[in-house]
């Protein structure tokens, strides 16, 4: 199968480009071409770590590593952020720049935060094409998501863009999907997926960090799920040593059940 490049990235950059080998699984294939296409986009792996690694490179995923440290959400948001920064740039710069249904809908509707969000990015791509230079909005942008102290030019940029909400922890996953999702319209990329490796050691953490981990994941699979019908071609993978543990009549199992689960060929 062919390669699908993400625009404008060099092949030495976190991103890489898909590549499905030809020793990669039919299912594994079949999940990573049916990403955007409104199926549930998750995939977990039970098999050995190192079988696990290879799966994550035939996906080209971003390794989403630290997130027993800082917090799933967290670091999800952290890395897409980072590591999409030169897709999320050329939104300000592509001139095929498309919002269609079901976004155009969303964006027109000031209750939904991406209204928001899309309002500074047209602010944004205003001002890039009147020759400002895009990384100084993207950063504001940025900033905004993670609810980080804006500069003096950043607040400027979202007063003219009439944006004065702030954005809740709870809210970020949102608006990177939606990044993603306006992403793919504008014809930036084709898909992206992010690997989340022993997420059954979630399970037996302390009592707190469980319950945090397993809200947070449920949130993840079910913000990727929602957002893949809206048109976001983002696609996650769960890596485990054991699927029991998660393989619960819990919201999170069935959507696990429901999406992709591959296991090392005998």
């Amino acid at each position: 199968m062919a390669s699908i490049q993400p625009h404008s990235l060099d092949e030495d950059e976190a991103i890489s480009s898909v590549q499905v080998r030809p020793s990669a699984p039919p299912a594994v294939a079949h999940w990573l071409t049916s990403l955007g296409q409104g199926e549930v986009p998750l995939l977990t792996v039970e098999a050995p770590q190192d079988y696990r690694r290879t799966v994550y490179g035939w996906c080209s995923a971003i390794d989403v590593t630290k997130w027993q440290l800082h917090g799933i959400r967290s670091e999800v948001v952290s890395s897409l952020l980072q590591l999409g920064e030169p897709i999320f740039k050329d939104l300000l710069e592509v001139e095929s720049f498309l919002v269609d249904e079901p976004l155009r809908s969303m964006v027109d509707q000031r209750f939904y935060l991406i209204s928001d969000l899309f309002r500074v990015i047209l602010e944004a791509r205003f001002q890039v094409a009147e020759g400002a230079p895009p990384s100084l909005f993207l950063d504001a942008i940025t900033r905004w998501i993670l609810n980080e102290k804006l500069t003096a030019r950043q607040e400027t940029l979202f007063e003219e863009a009439k944006v004065s909400r702030r954005v809740q922890p709870t809210e970020q996953l949102d608006l990177c999907f939606f990044l993603v999702a306006l992403s793919a319209q504008s014809g930036l990329i084709n898909r992206l997926t992010l690997a989340l490796d022993h997420v059954d050691r979630a399970t037996s953490a302390g009592l707190t960090a469980k319950k945090t981990y397993l809200k947070e994941l449920d949130d993840l699979a079910f913000c990727a799920t929602r957002w893949e019908k809206l048109g976001s071609p983002l696609g996650v993978i769960f890596g485990v040593d054991r699927l029991d543990p998660l393989d619960t009549p819990t919201k999170l199992g069935k959507l696990i059940r429901s999406g992709q689960i591959h296991r090392q060929p005998v």
